[in-house]
């Protein structure tokens, strides 16, 4: 799990290219729902916590985290 910041201008297209490679029609629909969420929210003050709550899953599932 990489937790890196795509450039707005970027972000759409990048969307694309991971949905794009999804075949699970499940997986799809999860993705669609997150990607309706608002890119927004990434620069409000609960975008740290929401980072640290995926970091803290990461660990939980014992993938290595690195800093920054």
């Amino acid at each position: 799990m990489i937790l890196t910041q795509v450039p707005r201008d970027a972000l759409a297209g990048s969307l694309d290219r991971f949905a794009a490679g999804l075949r699970d029609p499940i997986a799809l629909c999860v993705f669609a729902e997150i990607r309706a969420t608002s890119a927004d929210r990434a620069v409000m003050p609960e975008a740290e916590e929401h980072r640290l709550a995926a970091l803290a899953l990461a660990r939980c599932f014992g993938m290595a985290v690195h800093p920054p």
